[in-house]
């Protein structure tokens, strides 16, 4: 399968080759249309709280609330 130049949003990723070709997916443009690049590591993500919240266990939640 042929790949397809990179779509206009990928401008700035590591993974666009100097042929203006993805390394990683044949079409790219096809990720943006459906809501965005899943490896694309020129953007932040929205709503990836995973790293803000910090997980506490029971026994020292109970020290914080007295």
């Amino acid at each position: 399968m042929e790949k397809e130049k990179v779509h206009e949003k990928c401008a700035g990723c590591k993974k666009v080759g100097a042929d203006n070709k993805c390394s990683v997916y044949s079409k790219p443009s096809m990720w943006w249309r459906i809501g965005g690049c899943p490896v694309a590591d020129h953007i932040e993500k929205e709503g990836d709280e995973s790293k803000a919240k910090v997980r506490v266990g029971q026994q020292k939640q109970n020290k914080i609330k007295k």
